[in-house]
């Protein structure tokens, strides 16, 4: 081996080792800081509404379905449906009509009082009637009537 090449193994070797002491362990502070993400302002707390996933994201904090995909070890399925704020729900054998049974003493914020069978049929048809700035009552126009049997 040309003296040249031993120099420059030896200068590898000798790099290699001196680098592996200059690698330490974060000191306390370091361990102590935050995190900050940005996160783009919901356009609309309007659930019928938003197209933001951050809307969409914030809204369902705040508002609650009848119906829920079921959540299996810690993960949330898209081939189970649970119930949400439904107890119940049947279908007819013609296929044409489901009934639908509510769970009870569930409360809107700030005392505005308990929900009943008026308020999920004003959630559906706000969107069937297609209101102003609502955009997901496209799939609803298969609902012909919504009939309150009982308050729940």
């Amino acid at each position: 081996m040309s003296r040249f090449a031993w120099l420059a193994t030896c200068l590898v070797v000798l790099s290699a080792l001196t680098s592996v002491g200059l690698v330490q362990a974060p000191d306390a502070d370091a361990q102590k800081k935050i995190l900050n993400i940005a996160a783009k302002e919901p356009d609309t707390l309007d659930p019928h509404s938003s197209t933001l996933g951050q809307s969409q994201a914030i809204s369902r904090f705040m508002f609650r379905g009848l119906t829920r995909f079921a959540i299996k070890d810690g993960k949330v399925t898209t081939s189970e449906v649970e119930p949400d704020l439904a107890e119940s729900w049947t279908l007819s054998p013609e296929g044409t009509i489901w009934t639908i049974k509510l769970k009870k003493g569930v409360q809107f914020h700030k005392g505005y009082g308990e929900m009943t069978a008026e308020d999920v049929k004003f959630s559906f048809e706000r969107q069937i009637n297609k209101a102003p700035g609502t955009r997901y009552g496209v799939n609803l126009d298969v609902i012909k009537s919504i009939e309150i049997v009982n308050p729940h």
